[in-house]
C-alpha cells in the first residue's frame, strides 16, 4: 500500500506531505511566537499593576501628609484670626493677625510631579487622573497665593511691629490702614480655601487607597 504523502515507489514526501508539513511548522512558529508574545504581554500586565499599586501609595501617602498638615495651618490662621476679632470687638486696637509657616512654605507635590514626568499618569484611571490633575492645581493655586501673602506679612507686617500697634492704622479715619485690610482678608481667603482643600484630600485619599487596594 502507498503510505499518505509518500510517492509511489520513490519514498520520497508528495506534494501533498510537503504542503502539509509546511503548514505544521507554521502553525507550530506562530504558536510558539504568540505564546512567547502573550506571555510578554501578561509579564508587562504584572509589571504595571505592581508599577500603578506602587504609585497610588505613594500618591495617598502624599495627599495624606497634606492633609494633615494643611489641618495644623487652618488651625494656626483660625487661632490668629479669632484672636484678633475677639479684641475688636473689645473696642481695642491691635495689629492685625498674621500667620507664618514655620516649616516648608508650600505643600510638597514631589510625588504627583515625578508620576507625571515619569508617565505613570498613563497607569492610571482616567478619571481618577483627572480629580487628582484638578486637586493638585488647586493645592498649586494655595501655595502661590500663600507666598504673595507671606511676602506682604515678611515686607509689610513684621517691620512695623517694633513701632507699635498705630503704626498700622490710618490716622484719619482710626481704622486699619488699606493694605493691611486687604492683608486681613488674604488671610481669611486662605483659611476658607484651606479648609476646602482639606475636606476634598480627605476624600480622594480614601478614592486613592480604593483604587489601590482594587490592584492588589
Amino acid at each position: 500500500m502507498e503510505e499518505p504523502g509518500i510517492e509511489h515507489g520513490r519514498g520520497l514526501p508528495s506534494k501533498r506531505g510537503l504542503f502539509l508539513r509546511l503548514v505544521t511548522e507554521l502553525v507550530i512558529i506562530f504558536a510558539g511566537v504568540y505564546g512567547a508574545f502573550w506571555v510578554e504581554r501578561y509579564q508587562q500586565t504584572l509589571e504595571d499593576r505592581e508599577r500603578a499599586v506602587t504609585i497610588l501609595e505613594a500618591l495617598e501617602r502624599e495627599i495624606d501628609q497634606f492633609s494633615g498638615a494643611g489641618r495644623y495651618v487652618e488651625e494656626g490662621i483660625a487661632s490668629a484670626l479669632v484672636a484678633y476679632d475677639s479684641a475688636v470687638a473689645l473696642g481695642l486696637q491691635v495689629a492685625p493677625a498674621y500667620y507664618r509657616e514655620p516649616g516648608a512654605e508650600t505643600p510638597s507635590v514631589s510625588v504627583w510631579e515625578a508620576t507625571v514626568a515619569s508617565g505613570g499618569v498613563n497607569l492610571l484611571d482616567p478619571g481618577l487622573f483627572y480629580d487628582l490633575a484638578a486637586f493638585y492645581n488647586r493645592v498649586r493655586s494655595f501655595s502661590q497665593r500663600y507666598l504673595r501673602y507671606n511676602q506682604v506679612t515678611e515686607q509689610e507686617v513684621l517691620p512695623r511691629l517694633s513701632l507699635g500697634t498705630s503704626a498700622f492704622y490710618d490716622p484719619r479715619s482710626g481704622g486699619l490702614d488699606p493694605i493691611f485690610e486687604v492683608h486681613m482678608d488674604q488671610l481669611r481667603t486662605l483659611r476658607k480655601e484651606a479648609t476646602q482643600i482639606i475636606a476634598r484630600a480627605d476624600t480622594l485619599g480614601e478614592v486613592v487607597r480604593a483604587a489601590g487596594e482594587r490592584l492588589r
